[in-house]
């Protein structure tokens, strides 16, 4: 093994430091590959949720089907391709949680389930389409204290 001379940051040469960076970058990337290839499960999205009048008007909720009483926080990616006129949201892609996992876990309507989405910009008045079939994705406002329930354009 090393001698404590060889592990100080005194006599760290810069060879070492360049070989820990590099090993460090090499996990992080592996992890990172291994994060990407574990969301496997693709999802429709059927709605999305716009934010709240008081909170970030770039944080949109993307509603999916969801069968299961629950999920965990991090157990979706959601992400979209953004024009001017246009939010166009991709599959959501679902994880398997791990055995080994701990689970802030969230309850359902066994029906669907929501996770956000941060688009550059504040959704405003663009038009939100899904990229699978380009179909329109229906723009509902948050009802006051509910959740994602009501839709665009009517009362509460």
């Amino acid at each position: 093994m090393w001698s404590s001379q060889e592990l100080s940051l005194s006599s760290t040469s810069p060879m070492r430091i360049v070989l820990l960076v590099a090993v460090m970058a090499v996990a992080s990337w592996l992890a990172q590959h291994k994060t990407i290839e574990a969301y496997s499960t693709p999802i429709t999205p059927l709605y999305v949720v716009a934010p709240e009048k008081s909170v970030d008007q770039r944080i949109i909720t993307v509603v999916f089907p969801w069968r299961e009483s629950g999920y965990c926080t991090s157990q979706f990616r959601i992400t979209a391709t953004e024009s001017p006129t246009r939010v166009v949201v991709d599959q959501v892609m679902a994880r398997t949680i791990g055995t080994d996992e701990i689970c802030a876990g969230v309850g359902t309507d066994g029906v669907t389930a929501g996770d956000t989405l941060q688009p550059q910009a504040p959704l405003g008045d663009r038009i939100v389409t899904r990229a699978q079939g380009c179909k329109q994705l229906e723009v509902r406002q948050p009802a006051a204290g509910l959740g994602p329930t009501t839709p665009t354009g009517s009362r509460s």
